[in-house]
């Protein structure tokens, strides 16, 4: 019995640190074409936390404060908090889309290379 490929979906993770936050999260492809890019958005905060002896220290702790989702070309936040800090990570986010989808990005040719390997 043969099967027949009706439809490729290639899922790909991705990280990148900009100086507004770091940006943890993948990509979908159907059929060469992008459909979905998600960005769990993750910023470093001095916090105040006891140190060996109980006595308050300041140190760097991450933490995700939202995540941002373009699906089929519509952009949302999700468990975002207002921000006067929210049009830099939106700014972030639209680099990130771009260079995704830049002609000389990977996304066409991954999605190609996983159809290769299942023949």
């Amino acid at each position: 019995m043969k099967l027949e490929t009706t439809k490729q979906i290639a899922v790909i993770g991705y990280e990148t640190r900009t100086a507004n936050a770091t940006y943890a999260g993948e990509y979908t492809v159907i059929n060469g074409q992008l459909t979905e890019v998600k960005a769990d958005v993750i910023v470093t905060k001095p916090t105040e936390v006891p140190d060996a002896d109980g006595n308050p220290m300041v140190q760097d702790v991450e933490q995700q404060i939202g995540t941002l989702r373009m699906e089929y070309q519509v952009l949302r936040t999700e468990h975002f908090p207002y921000s006067e800090d929210l049009p830099k990570y939106m700014a972030d986010f639209c680099e990130i889309v771009k260079s995704i989808v830049a002609p000389d990005a990977e996304v066409v040719e991954e999605a190609e290379t996983v159809d290769a390997e299942e023949e």
